[in-house]
């Protein structure tokens, strides 16, 4: 997909919610994230620490913190956890 029709399909889902103050300063909010947490050209993303790559949290997710707990067992009997925890 071009830059060109990337921006047209950005702006096209972007559009119905232009009328709603509160989802156009969550667009903004989340746009200037972006900005501010991109790495410059001459760095390498991996060598920024973890906590500058990832973006805060929202609360509705931090809330959800502690409510899974994965035991050895878990990780035994789930290939795809197995793979992730060897990396």
């Amino acid at each position: 997909m071009t830059t060109l029709e990337l921006r047209a399909e950005l702006f096209q889902e972007i559009n119905p919610l232009l009328e709603s103050e509160v989802l156009l300063q969550k667009i903004l909010t989340f746009v200037k994230d972006l900005v501010r947490n991109q790495p410059k050209a001459d760095e390498n993303p991996r060598q920024i620490p973890v906590s500058k790559r990832l973006r805060e949290l929202p609360p509705s997710i931090k809330k959800l913190r502690g409510m899974v707990h994965i035991t050895e067992e878990d990780i035994a009997n789930d290939p795809r956890l197995a793979y992730i925890m060897q990396k």
